[in-house]
């Protein structure tokens, strides 16, 4: 993954209040570190100066520079706030940012070719992630170290164990 890859930190999800004001979802592990990394963008690479006032309803509340109104605001809704992934900290013996690991070659534990991870995603309980098999059919299994026992980074492969060969195991 290159350090100029754009992370999203967090997505715009409506306006609040008739100021100007932001409601975001942040997807960092403490809310209000979504303003922690330095400068924010979109996709597109325009600059927004985010100020995070307060939080409400599991949303931060933010102001952003030049946004006045709620019609400027809401105008914002779905624009993904991002960084370049050079301005996140170095991950821990063990943790993974989700986009580094998106393209990442599964195997099985022999080291047999079994597909790609294409996406991961979390809808609240964990995270979930998308393999395409080289077969062509896609399978949705739990991020956990069970069914990924091994991730090497610098490879850019994971080992994989499907999680009905680690239940059949059990019931052995």
């Amino acid at each position: 993954m290159s350090d100029t890859t754009l992370i999203v930190l967090g997505v715009i999800t409506g306006a609040h209040g008739v100021r100007g004001e932001v409601k975001i979802k942040s997807f960092t592990a403490t809310a209000d570190d979504v303003v922690a990394y330095g400068p924010l963008q979109d996709k597109q690479g325009k600059s927004y100066i985010v100020k995070v006032r307060s939080a409400s309803k599991g949303q931060l509340i933010a102001s952003i520079q030049g946004i006045n109104d709620r019609n400027q605001a809401e105008l914002l809704r779905g624009i993904e706030l991002c960084i370049p992934r050079s301005a996140l900290p170095d991950t821990a013996e063990n943790e993974y940012y989700v986009e580094d690991l998106i393209g990442m070659s599964v195997f099985t534990p022999d080291g047999e070719a079994y597909g790609t991870i294409r996406r991961v995603d979390n809808y609240g309980a964990g995270d979930i992630v998308e393999i395409a098999s080289l077969a062509g059919e896609t399978s949705l299994v739990s991020f956990t170290h069970a069914v990924f026992p091994q991730i090497d980074m610098s490879a850019r492969r994971v080992t994989y164990i499907p999680p009905e060969l680690i239940t059949a195991a059990h019931h052995e």
